[in-house]
């Protein structure tokens, strides 16, 4: 073949270089936990979540004792809320991409680690 070297006006007037798929070959299908470690994280990150929500049950209901009230049960209830969110964007994260999952994934994630760690 020929080599040709393509500069930014040649790519628009020159002919097409990589061929496209027919469209019998364009095809996508949307499989959400298809693959074992998207299972595994899932699971993981469920667990996590069903942690953080008994564990903010367990606080919630013991918020008089002394042991919990010197912990400060406003803080602890902002750290468990920052983990749940963290945990919901590793879901979001497998989730088919549309604009809304693309932008609950980081601003999950993003809230989350401010209540968590900040």
């Amino acid at each position: 073949g020929e080599l040709k070297m393509i500069t930014p006006i040649g790519s628009s007037t020159g002919g097409l270089i990589y061929p496209f798929p027919e469209w019998e070959l364009r095809e996508f299908n949307l499989k959400f936990l298809s693959d074992p470690i998207d299972i595994a994280m899932f699971a993981v990150a469920m667990a996590a979540i069903l942690f953080s929500t008994v564990t903010g049950i367990i606080m919630f209901m013991m918020r008089t004792r002394k042991s919990i009230a010197v912990m400060s049960p406003v803080f602890c209830f902002l750290m468990i809320i920052g983990s749940i969110l963290m945990h919901l964007s590793a879901i979001f994260w497998q989730l088919y991409k549309t604009q809304i999952t693309c932008i609950l994934k980081n601003w999950f994630l993003g809230v989350g680690y401010i209540l968590l760690f900040g």
